[in-house]
């Protein structure tokens, strides 16, 4: 059995690792596309060629690809949704969603920050993508599968079944406390009478000795 546990707990801190390496091989690709983004900006800026169809193009499709990437390729590539409920695989899609509603924000805001001003429009989409996202990943990276009701009853049934557990073993201490003490009292009631027969033979004694003088 040991040797069974030691092999399970090496396969799975293996595969563990694998998970690990895929995950940073794949974020660091997403940063590696978004760092090519932010190098032809700067291109542009210090050349001055402008913000034009080529940069829309571009930006879009290097958010789409990080998109992509963290959040569809990453989760299938380590097995994330694996154990999960259908509630929390729920919850990962409308994650998964507004973080595309974000990005989609985000590139309507540098597309059109230098030329229109509706380009307010993609900052606040932005915003509220990303102050809405985050409860939706928390529901789905949560463990409780119990209903609250649930939950309550079942720690209910388990203090009922723990008291009686308690209660007997208090009563078996106090029984083995009470037969020690009797068995004390007991003992020392014996030493004392002994005491107490001790010195009535001596008398009996010198009683005989005069009545045989006599």
């Amino acid at each position: 059995m040991d040797n069974e546990n030691n092999n399970s707990m090496e396969i799975n801190s293996e595969l563990a690792r694998t998970y690990m390496r895929r995950r940073r091989i794949i974020w660091g690709c997403a940063f590696a596309v978004l760092a090519l983004m932010g190098a032809y900006m700067i291109w542009s800026v210090v050349n001055k060629t402008g913000m034009g169809t080529t940069y829309a193009v571009l930006l879009c499709a290097a958010l789409a690809v990080f998109w992509l990437l963290t959040d569809v390729i990453s989760p299938i590539a380590v097995h994330a949704f694996d154990g999960r409920s259908p509630k929390q695989k729920s919850a990962y899609m409308k994650y998964a969603g507004l973080e595309l509603i974000g990005y989609a924000g985000l590139a309507y805001f540098g597309i059109t920050a230098m030329s229109n001003r509706s380009s307010i429009y993609g900052a606040v989409a932005f915003l509220i993508a990303t102050l809405n996202k985050r409860r939706f990943l928390d529901a789905y990276v949560s463990d409780q599968e119990e209903e609250p009701e649930e939950a309550e009853e079942s720690e209910i049934e388990s203090g009922m079944t723990q008291e009686p557990k308690s209660g007997a073993a208090k009563v078996s201490q106090l029984s083995a406390a009470d037969r020690l003490a009797r068995l004390q009292a007991s003992i020392a009631d014996d030493d004392e009478d002994a005491e107490e027969a001790m010195p009535d033979e001596p008398a009996q004694d010198t009683e005989n000795t005069e009545e045989d003088e006599q």
